[in-house]
């Protein structure tokens, strides 16, 4: 996608680094080799696309991130294990739909099952066991 702003922040939260997908919606950006919390890429938010995000990037050599935006979001995306419990991984995220946001649904998450997430440890593919929707709460509004 053409002019997608694609930048890193440090962690007082400003930009120190940004550039603009080209026609090809290929992008090139140089930054120091250091730690930076924060990687968007962002292009007309909340009218026709969301946001991509990614956390704690580490440069120490190059690295190609293949950010996309359309529609829909993840935000918060979390991995842990759960001390004493099964061994398996617990995922937590909160997905957004820009088309039910864009209708006033007070519930922006899309509607999802297992089988429409897909999950990989370490390039290999895993099965979801269960999916828990989380309602969220925000002052006096639910989430």
């Amino acid at each position: 996608m053409e002019g997608v702003t694609v930048g890193l922040k440090n962690s007082e939260f400003e930009d120190v680094f940004s550039t603009m997908t080209n026609g090809n919606g290929e992008y090139f950006l140089e930054a120091k080799p250091e730690y930076y919390p924060f990687m968007y890429a962002v292009k007309e938010y909340g009218e026709n696309f969301l946001e991509y995000w990614r956390h704690d990037i580490s440069l120490t050599d190059d690295i190609v991130i293949n950010a996309r935006i359309d529609k829909l979001e993840l935000y918060g995306l979390h991995c842990f294990k759960i001390r004493g419990a099964y061994p398996a991984l617990t995922i937590y995220f909160r997905p957004m739909s820009l088309t039910k946001y864009k209708v006033g649904e007070e519930d922006i998450a899309p509607d999802l099952s297992p089988a429409m997430i897909q999950v990989s440890v370490n390039g290999r593919r895993v099965a979801v066991f269960l999916l828990n929707k989380v309602e969220e709460f925000a002052g006096d509004r639910n989430m």
